[in-house]
């Protein structure tokens, strides 16, 4: 069922797993890659990293739901600036929004 979706025209699929409070504590994705497979990653710090572990959000619908590339781009660049400002207090600085 999702390999056949991947191959219609759906090359990257988008997952989210939030906390209770609505909270994002996971964004992952998975992409099919020409000539290789598909591909599961993660975003942390502002990034994009490889995990095998990812794939597990294709078969299992309880870790996490399914997004579209939108809203998996706001939610990167909300956890990215919650990242930045975050280290910022860290360092002593003052946070931005």
């Amino acid at each position: 069922m999702w390999g056949a979706d991947l191959v219609t025209g759906d090359p990257v699929k988008y997952f989210v797993r939030r906390d209770p409070d609505g909270t994002v504590s996971h964004l992952v994705r998975v992409r099919e890659v020409p000539d290789t497979g598909l591909l599961g990653e993660f975003f942390r710090d502002g990034r994009w990293h490889e995990s095998a572990a990812v794939m597990d959000y294709l078969l299992d619908p309880l870790l996490g739901d399914r997004v579209s590339e939108q809203e998996a781009t706001a939610i990167a660049a909300d956890l990215s600036r919650r990242a930045t400002r975050t280290r910022d207090l860290g360092s002593g600085g003052v946070a931005r929004d």
